[in-house]
């Protein structure tokens, strides 16, 4: 079965864009990708999307890093083998 990624980034065009795909593609898998840095209100918005759109976003977050200040602590953010 193929699927369709919607990358719902918490901001309105994101969230429109995300509507669009579910209306124009059949089986949209919805991911956000977790920074532990956005503003309050986006977890009020994420929840009033995922029911305007009927279905779960999927919250994608890495276990070693909590927040974009853990990963520059290494002096950078992708290297030659990608992201930390």
């Amino acid at each position: 079965m193929k699927h369709t990624i919607a990358w719902w980034s918490g901001g309105v065009t994101s969230a429109i864009a995300t509507k669009i795909a579910l209306e124009k593609y059949e089986n949209v898998i919805i991911a956000f990708c977790e920074t532990n840095q956005h503003h309050p209100d986006n977890d009020r918005f994420k929840k009033d999307c995922a029911e305007w759109y009927g279905q779960d976003i999927i919250v994608l977050n890495n276990k070693k890093y909590k927040s974009v200040e853990d990963v520059l602590k290494l002096g950078y953010i992708n290297g030659p083998t990608g992201a930390s």
